[in-house]
């Protein structure tokens, strides 16, 4: 990991500081505190994003250096954490995304006691306000009832 770090351009070496301490407060945060108050610190950050001073680093390779980072340290390969971080992020570009969290519940097919048991499944992602996917794809995102939506 750390000849990963030392092999970043220079440009990248404290954005991917920033990312690392970002991973691991958003990972405390939503260990430490109820969803509803999570939801809220959601809410305030999405309306603080045009505060920001615009990045050196393109929203691309940002969200390249979290997805990167977030797979190298412990506890941090989760798509909450992630998009949160991302969002943290996207501050200062013209147009910031919108954190969106979605479920999914589906039949399982082991049938237990003559009756299939629900599965539960849930993904946070951010999109364009005009739908487009920019952080978290995955294949099987229209499967996911949006929870929450949070924009400006």
């Amino acid at each position: 990991m750390l000849s990963a770090f030392l092999n970043l351009p220079t440009s990248q070496k404290a954005k991917a500081l920033e990312i690392g301490l970002l991973l691991y407060y958003y990972k405390i945060y939503l260990s430490a505190f109820p969803f509803s108050k999570v939801l809220t610190m959601v809410g305030r950050l999405q309306n603080s994003l045009d505060k920001v001073r615009k990045p050196s680093l393109s929203r691309e390779t940002v969200y390249t250096l979290v997805d990167r980072i977030s797979k190298r340290l412990p506890g941090c390969d989760n798509c909450m954490i992630r998009s949160l971080t991302a969002l943290r992020l996207s501050g200062g570009y013209e147009k910031p995304p919108i954190f969106k969290i979605g479920v999914r519940i589906s039949k399982n097919k082991e049938i237990i006691d003559n009756e299939q048991e629900n599965s539960f499944s849930a993904h946070a992602w951010l999109e364009t306000k005009q739908g487009k996917v920019v952080f978290e794809e995955t294949p099987d995102l229209s499967k996911y009832r949006v929870l929450e939506s949070l924009a400006n």
